[in-house]
């Protein structure tokens, strides 16, 4: 019985409530017409439920009785030729009406009956119908949604994006947005919303609540070239419901599940007995537990089920084993010392005096913070250049300096940095959520003698003890090409994936094959051969000291004194970090809802102007360019809003309804021939001139709709396409 229950609810009923949902909207907005058109006395001819051919309907007889027929209609009896056809079509998305002489095309007579007969307040009443069925229905099924209860994203910053405006504003992952430009918020949604549209003239002032204390920040959005819209860098905050697992991954064979919560997590690391289990209340703090157990072997959830329900039954206990991930490292370095190119606000490097411009050229970790090694023997700890007298670690890349940093926690962190040519000590306390709360410029030429040479990716020196060095490379070493030949499932067979990275003209190119025919090159122009190298090198899974011989190789080529040379390395397996396989997490939920009916219908009325003001504020970003074309959808991302609306219960789904409703009623009432707005300027300038727009005039501005339509079908058909290819 629970399996079945689980079945319609999860799997059946998310599917058929987007038939349902297209299927009402259509159907609602046609009814109208409808209803006005029979009430004006125009002839119906065929009120239909679906489009396409016929399935069955009926008419009424001289008796008033139904007639069903199954088919094509038979012809109406004599003297009943007005009798309207209602019938159900084969494809169930909408329907439609066909009214007595609606366009030129029709054989219109002049009768009584037709739509072109009667009056210009007459028609206007017919067409403007159709969109306030839709108004109507999409307030009812607001003020039921916020009656039983609508889950909405919370509206709680989960991440900050290094170098956004919101980062540089100093914010915080578990900041919770309370306000814009004194405009209460109740969900991510609107702030996404109210951002995209926003001027980038001036900042938008947000009232955000940190730790019980309120205060007002401002940040001025910024676009986004990547995304297509207009952002201050923030994401929601994610909970611990499962939204996807890694396909054929070791969560998904331990027999997690989708909407799986977990409410707390422990580590085993090899013979050891269990950490204490931890809360978690967020995908962050899992991704932290994660981190700070990099040697785990397995973890033990307790995982529940997503409504919250208590007691035994509904929690159970998940053991997952982990997956071993590493770095490849070579011992070739590339630089030493990182640019600030930005310091956060409020952070602890601003409280160190560091700036803009500053170079982070070493780090003293505190006692006791040493690199830890892993367990297995095939992974090291990373090498480091050797320390100089003052006991400084030289900075030879990112993923060093942060490492060191998560190493030290909240212990004190000596920096050596560079500025003006002069160099000095600072002492940092970093925080786990910004580290240091600066953004590196990895691009930046090192500066002094310690410097890269500018072509192909010259290096100054190697790691002690690495295959670089083994391999006999040294300092001025003038990197030409890497060939990186590493093992990759593809989901058929085991086979070697080859990357390929050269210098060219400007950057360098990157070219993948894996002998399955989706072989790429991609050319990257601020990048160096080493850089570009170094994104396939880290994130591969942990082999034996065997398998990483017999089945990886990295061959570098470069050029010394005027001479190429090349060498084939074996890498060394460093930095250890336990990955488990889930794939996402559902955003934190806030629940909205009134508990009269006078409060629901007053967020109904607000939510109703609001959904009105939304599609223009979203045609206007549109011509403006503060979001991109690629974010309208058509029929496919309206399946997709429904059917994940559908899965967060029925008041989710009924506002979804209702801001589609609301959507459909404003783009019908667009002055675009085809469409209802069209319509009504026809009526509008036959009542401004005394006479009909001709029929010609007519025909040829519904073509010009029609292509226009077409037209914009096709854009929103491509994008359908690419997000539901993504999905």
């Amino acid at each position: 019985m629970e399996s079945a229950t689980r079945f319609l609810i999860h799997d059946l009923w998310p599917w058929l409530s987007i038939v349902l949902a297209l299927g009402l909207l259509i159907f609602v907005h046609e009814l109208g017409h409808f209803m006005v058109a029979k009430w004006v006395r125009i002839r119906v001819e065929v009120f239909s439920l679906g489009f396409g051919p016929r399935l069955f309907g009926w008419r009424r007889d001289r008796a008033g009785k139904r007639r069903f027929t199954l088919g094509a209609p038979r012809p109406p009896e004599e003297g009943l030729e007005g009798a309207t056809d209602y019938r159900l079509s084969v494809v169930p998305f909408g329907g439609y009406v066909k009214m007595a002489g609606e366009t030129p095309g029709d054989g219109r007579t002049g009768a009584p009956y037709e739509f072109a007969s009667k009056t210009p307040l007459a028609r206007f009443a017919v067409i403007v119908a159709g969109v306030t069925m839709n108004g109507i229905c999409a307030f009812a099924c607001f003020v039921v949604a916020f009656g039983a209860g609508a889950r909405f994203t919370a509206p709680v910053v989960g991440a900050v994006d290094p170098g956004t405006p919101a980062w540089e504003a100093g914010w915080r992952p578990g900041d919770q947005i309370r306000a814009i430009d004194g405009e209460p918020v109740e969900d991510f949604e609107k702030i996404t919303a109210m951002v995209a549209h926003a001027s980038r003239e001036a900042p938008l002032r947000f009232e955000i609540e940190r730790e019980g204390r309120r205060r007002i920040e401002s940040a001025t959005p910024a676009y986004r070239e990547d995304l297509g819209i207009q952002t201050v860098g923030i994401a929601p905050q994610y909970g611990t419901v499962i939204s996807a697992l890694v396909a054929g991954g070791a969560a998904e064979r331990a027999r997690l599940r989708l909407g799986d919560a977990i409410r707390t997590i422990s580590a085993t690391e090899g013979d050891l007995s269990p950490s204490a289990p931890q809360e978690v209340a967020t995908g962050r703090d899992v991704a932290q537990f994660m981190a700070a157990h990099p040697r785990a072997a397995s973890v033990t959830l307790q995982v529940g089920s997503a409504d919250g329900a208590a007691g035994a039954e509904a929690t159970r206990t998940v053991n997952v084993p982990v997956t071993a991930l590493c770095r490849w490292e070579l011992g070739i370095v590339e630089r030493v010392g990182l640019k600030v190119a930005k310091v956060q606000r409020g952070s602890s490097a601003e409280a160190a005096g560091i700036a803009p411009g500053d170079w982070i050229m070493g780090f003293r970790l505190p006692d006791g913070a040493a690199p830890e090694i892993s367990p297995e023997s095939s992974v090291e700890a990373a090498p480091t250049l050797p320390a100089d007298d003052a006991g400084f670690t030289p900075v030879t890349s990112r993923n060093l300096l942060l490492s060191g940093l998560r190493r030290a926690g909240d212990r004190p962190v000596a920096l050596l940095l560079s500025r003006g040519g002069e160099k000095h000590e600072v002492r940092v306390i970093t925080d786990p959520d910004r580290l240091l709360g600066v953004l590196l410029d990895s691009a930046a030429a090192t500066p002094g003698e310690a410097g890269p040479a500018p072509a192909g990716g010259g290096i100054v020196g190697v790691l002690p003890g690495t295959p670089a060095e083994r391999a006999g490379m040294q300092a001025g070493d003038e990197v030409l090409a890497i060939s990186i030949s590493l093992p990759w499932d593809s989901g058929r067979r085991d086979r070697a994936l080859t990357v390929d990275v050269a210098a060219a003209e400007r950057g360098v190119t990157v070219s993948t094959h894996t002998g399955g025919g989706d072989d790429q090159t991609t050319p990257m122009e601020k990048a160096t051969v080493l850089s570009a190298a170094a994104q396939f090198l880290d994130g591969l899974p942990v082999m034996s000291r065997e398998d990483l011989s017999r089945r990886a190789s990295v061959n570098v080529r470069f050029r010394r004194a005027g001479l190429e040379q090349k060498v084939s390395l074996t890498p060394v397996q460093v930095d250890r970090s336990a990955v488990l396989e889930i794939a996402g997490f559902e955003p934190r939920e806030v629940l909205v809802t009134r508990d009269t009916i006078l409060g629901a219908c007053a967020l109904g009325v607000e939510k109703t102007g609001y959904m009105v003001q939304e599609v223009f504020r979203m045609v206007r970003s549109l011509f403006t360019g503060r979001i991109a074309a690629k974010h309208l959808g058509g029929p496919g991302t309206i399946g997709v809003v429904v059917h994940k609306s559908a899965q967060k219960g029925l008041g989710r789904w009924l506002y979804i309804l209702g801001m589609l409703g609301i959507n459909l009623a404003v783009i019908n009432l667009f002055p675009i021939p085809v469409l209802d707005g069209g319509h009504l300027v026809f009526i509008l300038v036959e009542k401004l001139k005394g006479s009909p727009v001709s029929e010609r005039v007519q025909q040829w501005a519904t073509i010009a709709g029609m292509v226009l339509l077409f037209s914009l079908m096709l854009l929103v058909l491509f994008n359908d396409y690419n997000l539901l290819k993504n999905l």
